[in-house]
């Protein structure tokens, strides 16, 4: 019922409580997706467990096993914009949990588009269903329509990314691998015939493209890219705290480092020549 000033009358609301479909806790259990906890750490993995809160339901035989394969493929990539930002992170000696969240804070269009790649491939393909058109037809107007194709590409592992191509192989032989995996293969014929130029799938494409075809929405493909990538994040991390000098910026260390004085020097900078506040100020 509506007040005079057009609130609801305070006797008739609710208390405010959150709503979720994912867990609960009392005093003596958690339940997760109905499920009690304990009971669920006694039988399951972590990549079941994630598969549960991400789709709400437990994994098949083979969709488990291809979750936690992800975890493994995505959790470390040695050096990368992620690692290397948790890295200076940890040169300034802050917190592990900030460290890390500064290495997934680096995950955009060039670094792990999985996001992104997700979202156009179940748009090409929800597309395609409705206008009759076939994959191959889909991938040409794909890369037709945007000027950056994710999914496709290295800078690294230019012959093919070695993670990709035993992701697809992998999901092949689970029976995975379904419209998503054919749309992104078809990608590389698409590119090369109206490029001039084959780029090769890479990892953040491949795990996009299983992870759709797995059913999972765009949002939770990324989550499980960076909630694997995290564990790297946090190694590296924890190395750089361990073993290196405070900062990285001693002028005296025998290995140049990032913040080394010498790659400040005038002759890397272009900005304003070096100049006095107006004698009027």
């Amino acid at each position: 019922m509506l007040g005079k000033d057009g609130g609801m009358k305070a006797e008739r609301r609710e208390l405010f409580h959150w709503r979720t479909s994912i867990s609960y806790k009392t005093v003596d259990k958690v339940v997760v997706r109905g499920y009690d906890l304990s009971e669920l750490a006694r039988h399951i993995d972590f990549g079941e467990h994630c598969y549960l809160l991400w789709r709400g339901q437990l994994p098949t035989s083979n969709e488990g096993k291809m979750m936690n394969a992800l975890f493994v493929w995505n959790a470390e990539h040695a050096f990368s914009p992620s690692t290397v930002a948790a890295r200076m992170v940890a040169a300034g000696r802050a917190p592990l949990p900030t460290c890390v969240a500064a290495g997934i804070a680096a995950f955009g269009e060039a670094h792990e588009p999985v996001y992104h790649c997700a979202r156009l491939l179940q748009d090409y393909v929800r597309r395609g269903e409705m206008e009759k058109k076939g994959l191959g037809e889909m991938a040409e107007a794909w890369v037709k329509e945007n000027a950056i194709v994710f999914g496709l590409h290295h800078p690294q592992h230019i012959s093919g990314d070695p993670r990709a191509l035993h992701v697809l192989k992998l999901a092949e032989e689970l029976g995975l691998a379904r419209q998503h995996c054919h749309l992104l293969k078809a990608l590389e014929d698409a590119y090369e015939k109206r490029r001039g130029r084959r780029l090769r799938i890479n990892e953040a494409g491949a795990t996009a493209a299983v992870l759709s075809d797995m059913g999972f929405t765009p949002s939770a493909a990324w989550a499980a890219m960076f909630v694997a990538r995290a564990a790297g994040c946090a190694a590296h991390a924890m190395e750089e705290m361990e073993r290196e000098a405070l900062g990285r910026a001693d002028i005296a260390a025998p290995t140049m480092s990032l913040l080394d004085l010498p790659l400040q020097s005038p002759e890397y900078y272009d900005g304003p020549p070096d100049r006095h506040l107006p004698q009027n100020r």
